[in-house]
């Protein structure tokens, strides 16, 4: 397979903030399996996520941080997986265009649901959280 036919797999990482250890833990996965010699010839994948340090989402401070991930990535409606991890929380609220509140968290699980063609994948931590 040439370079210019391997498939591209965009996906999109969610997550509130009481679960980096398990945002970390699928990255690295995701990066592992990027970089695997297994793989490097027959797909390319692209990991969107908010704090990954070379997409270098800006969060001004003028705009809600939901705001500033969607005018910087791709929705998760416009990626091929979305993988959503929750904890003990959803989210930090905020009041989208459409004038309804949601976490953060919450609305890029809609919009990836809102696809017929995103795969959605919802992780829910259990362990006891301090």
């Amino acid at each position: 397979m040439s370079l210019d036919t391997i498939p591209v797999i965009r996906v999109f990482l969610s997550s509130p903030g009481d679960v980096n250890e398990e945002r970390k833990l699928a990255i690295s996965l995701m990066e592992q399996i990027a970089t695997s010699r297994r793989f490097r010839n027959s797909l390319h994948l692209i990991i969107i996520a908010w704090d990954d340090p070379r997409l270098s989402t800006v969060m001004r401070a003028t705009l809600k941080p939901q705001e500033a991930i969607n005018l910087k990535l791709k929705r998760p409606s416009e990626c091929d997986i979305a993988i959503v991890i929750f904890g003990k929380r959803i989210g930090t609220p905020f009041i989208h265009t459409d004038g309804k509140e949601y976490t953060g968290t919450t609305w890029e699980l809609l919009d990836a649901l809102s696809s017929r063609t995103t795969e959605t994948v919802i992780y829910r931590c259990t362990k006891k959280q301090m």
